[in-house]
């Protein structure tokens, strides 16, 4: 994580990291350029009216823009590869799983199923923003997964409603797992078809794609939340795999008991840098 000490250098880091231009932020922001110099150079403050377009534009997680879009700016460390923020350097070490796992029964009301289209929306904003076309699927996928597994599909939203993490499992058919795990077939050839209607008949493989939280307290939230549905479920004999670009996820797929298969850099966009592992949890989570 970088550290950011005011809004002016997190927007910078931003048009850098998405290699866009001064005039290609003012025009997706509908501003005109001089104003998104002055907001660059600190000149003057974002209008509140106008932070909703750039967290919806940007993708930057609500509670940086508030802290960094201030008078008195509160500084703040942020990685734009897997958009997580923290106010101090402890907040940046990647959760520790036999914590979670200790504390298995912590609990937010902020955490729901996926179901609203605003929801599905939010989140596949963030998934095609993750991966390139080929290496992700599609929004009918996501939408059957969530009705298969409402418990394994969740999302997080803070009380004024912004989007803050999710987590997505789908329970895919063992010969279509086999398939991705060969490099036979991508992401983005998974069809609805290919998620199993039953999970206790069909036994699926579980397959995590995507997930996301913007500080480390709300992914340990969904952590817990997603292996209190494997600890809780009767047939411990299940498979799960990672498909991620992502290096905490990497850290946290070691912790699970997972162990990688393939990996995939991608030159051109550093931040599709893919590990893709597979295990069953069993000695990580019971």
């Amino acid at each position: 994580m970088i550290k950011y000490n005011t809004l002016g250098e997190l927007l910078q880091a931003y048009r850098k990291f998405n290699n866009i231009s001064q005039l290609d932020f003012a025009i997706s922001m509908g501003v005109d350029v001089r104003t998104a110099q002055r907001w660059e150079n600190n000149a003057t403050l974002i209008k509140q009216t106008m932070e909703d377009e750039l967290i919806k534009n940007t993708l930057i997680p609500h509670q940086i823009i508030r802290n960094l879009n201030s008078s008195i700016p509160i500084p703040t460390y942020f990685d734009f590869v897997i958009r997580k923020y923290s106010i101090s350097r402890l907040g940046m070490v990647t959760p520790d799983v036999e914590w979670v796992k200790r504390h298995i029964d912590i609990y937010t009301e902020s955490i729901t199923g996926i179901k609203t289209e605003a929801d599905f929306n939010d989140i596949y904003k963030y998934i095609s923003w993750q991966y390139t076309p080929k290496n992700k699927y599609s929004i009918e996928v996501l939408k059957k997964a969530s009705e298969i597994c409402p418990s394994l599909n969740i999302i997080m939203r803070n009380q004024g409603g912004y989007y803050t993490g999710h987590y997505c499992v789908l329970p895919i058919r063992k010969y279509i797992y086999q398939k991705l795990k060969n490099r036979e077939m991508s992401n983005s050839e998974i069809t609805i078809h290919d998620i199993v209607e039953d999970v206790i008949r069909d036994k699926p493989v579980y397959y995590t794609i995507s997930h996301s939280a913007e500080t480390n307290d709300l992914l340990e939230y969904l952590l817990a939340a997603i292996m209190r549905y494997f600890q809780e479920n009767e047939n411990g004999d299940f498979t799960v795999a990672s498909f991620s670009n992502r290096h905490d996820t990497r850290q946290l797929s070691k912790q699970l008991g997972l162990n990688p298969v393939w990996h995939q850099e991608d030159e051109n966009q550093l931040q599709n840098n893919i590990v893709f592992s597979e295990g069953n949890f069993v000695d990580s989570i019971f």
